[in-house]
């Protein structure tokens, strides 16, 4: 706040007092912007009110916004990344309900007004997260004779702790080591009779521990041992 505040030049001690609290009220009463960066280049940092009913920090290239931070127009409080054409992309805020949200727009949408549809993530919508992954290895299961399947159950714990049911997804390696092939894979002969089976699940067992199994089946012919990629499956929202 240039030129406004009154130099203290008296040698009375309480008109010196009142003149430094006058000071420091313009101060607390200031409403203005600062602005960092030359006046001929086209990167630019504003502080204060950057913009209508914006309060916080805001750079901008060329004058148009590429990240703003602080109390938004909408009345929340957080931090916008704007695309190259002045699009929020990135829109991170504490909403007016006091709840977070996260949204990452697709290119050239609204992360701050689209809708659901125009996301890449919304942290509303009740998604699947990784909430832990592993690999189970298997041995060699003996052949089953017809009629007599041989099923042999592999485990492991995840160290995962939880009430609620989980969901979970495998892949196993591809006998030619070409890939991973998902679970339940199941193997034919010529005369589209089942081979083998390998499946999965997770169960919950005592101290709410979470365990991650694979039974493979044979109904005729060995099966080699195999890697198992597992992945335990968390909702993100409720």
């Amino acid at each position: 706040m240039p030129n406004q505040f009154t130099p203290v030049n008296t040698s009375n001690q309480e008109a010196a007092f009142n003149q430094i609290n006058n000071n420091f009220r313009k101060l607390d009463a200031e409403s203005v912007t600062k602005s960092f960066g030359g006046q001929n280049s086209p990167d630019k940092l504003l502080i204060g009110k950057t913009g209508e009913e914006t309060l916080g920090i805001s750079y901008k290239k060329d004058s148009v916004d590429k990240i703003v931070f602080g109390k938004l127009p909408d009345g929340t409080y957080g931090l916008i990344f704007y695309d190259a054409n002045g699009i929020p992309s990135i829109y991170m805020v504490i909403d007016t309900d006091g709840k977070p949200v996260l949204k990452v727009a697709k290119e050239g949408k609204n992360a701050q007004t689209g809708s659901d549809d125009d996301m890449v993530f919304n942290s509303a919508q009740n998604a699947f997260k990784i909430a832990k992954s592993g690999i189970l290895p298997t041995s060699l299961v003996a052949s089953g004779i017809p009629g007599t399947p041989n099923v042999v159950q592999f485990s492991i714990n995840t160290g995962i702790i939880s009430t609620t049911p989980l969901a979970s997804m495998a892949f196993v390696d591809s006998i030619s080591g070409g890939g991973r092939s998902p679970l339940p894979r199941i193997a034919f002969d010529s005369g589209g009779a089942a081979q083998s089976k390998i499946d999965h699940y997770v169960g919950i067992v005592s101290g709410n521990q979470v365990w991650f199994y694979v039974t493979v089946t044979s109904y005729l012919g060995a099966i080699s041992a195999q890697n198992v990629r597992w992945y335990i499956l968390q909702e993100t929202a409720a």
